[in-house]
């Protein structure tokens, strides 16, 4: 191979890596522009309006939006799923069982996902102690207090089961899988 061949080489191998690296991380850079436009906007704390049966609203967020109860933890079911909304995680409690609850939702996503609910959780990361998170469930509002936000390897995410508590979890940074964001609140 002579020198010139493997200059070109070694351009055309740049080129298309930059393009594959601005390609895959696309997502992370267009999510603070986009983030939950379709989602976030004022839910009256009176009366019955709620956006569905089920729905989560986040007062300092102003993010409001359903959430949908999973039936598998297999990775495919839970992905087409969290389309629809924040997904209530299989296996842990409701609002008002002395269980946790988990809920997850999509920090960012894929600039070709046609979903309003991609980059949900993407300012999680806002919330600190004291805020509150409203879960209506059953025509009924659930008031959670937030007790602790941290950090966590995407391999150690624990779910308490006996206690009354809501689990907010989220990948994190926005844009990468590497971490997970969680989000504990106590029932008030």
């Amino acid at each position: 191979m002579s020198i010139r061949n493997i200059h070109s080489f070694f351009i055309i191998w740049l080129i298309l890596f930059s393009a594959g690296f601005i390609f895959l991380s696309w997502s992370f850079f267009w999510s603070g522009a986009n983030a939950g436009k379709w989602t976030y906007g004022k839910l009256p704390l009176s009366g019955e309006a709620v956006l569905s049966p089920h729905s989560i609203f986040i007062p300092k967020l102003n993010l409001r939006t359903p959430i949908i109860f999973s039936r598998s933890e297999e990775k495919e079911d839970i992905s087409q799923t969290l389309e629809q909304g924040i997904v209530h995680w299989p296996e842990t409690g409701y609002p008002g069982e002395k269980r946790n609850m988990a809920l997850v939702g999509h920090s960012s996503g894929y600039f070709w996902e046609n979903s309003p609910y991609t980059e949900i959780f993407s300012h999680l990361d806002k919330l600190t102690g004291g805020d509150t998170i409203i879960i209506f469930y059953n025509q009924k509002r659930y008031f959670y207090q937030v007790e602790e936000i941290k950090v966590v390897a995407s391999n150690s995410i624990k779910v308490l089961p006996d206690e009354t508590d809501l689990t907010l979890i989220t990948c994190w940074p926005p844009g990468t899988t590497l971490k997970r964001l969680v989000i504990k609140a106590k029932l008030i």
